[in-house]
């Protein structure tokens, strides 16, 4: 496997239109590695977190994410780190109500 394979990651079929659906409702979104994006909320979030896009077909599936991705959310979980899996358009809405509900006042301003 040559370092650009393990570098970037597979993208679903609803990747491309989710990203583009999550920039109009105000997500920073980043391509990063082990998942597809690393995202903020302007004017509410403070930090990134990882996301990553998956096929709502594919939920569940074995293959639904590689072995390296495994591997990271694993880790994630582990560590008690906040990540999210965006399927739907619902799961984005959903992303930003909750980075809404955690946010401090102060941010919301």
């Amino acid at each position: 496997m040559t370092w650009k394979a393990w570098a970037r990651p597979r993208l679903d079929k609803n990747d491309e239109e989710l990203a583009k659906f999550a920039r109009k409702l105000g997500a920073i979104l980043v391509k990063t590695g082990a998942l597809d994006y690393e995202v903020a909320w302007a004017g509410i979030s403070t930090s990134l977190f990882p996301v990553d896009i998956k096929d709502p077909k594919k939920k569940g599936h074995a293959d639904e994410f590689t072995p390296r991705q495994k591997t990271f959310i694993n880790m994630l979980d582990e560590l008690g780190f906040h990540y999210e899996i965006w399927r739907t358009e619902q799961d984005v809405i959903d992303s930003k109500r909750n980075a809404i509900a955690r946010a401090p006042a102060s941010r919301l301003l």
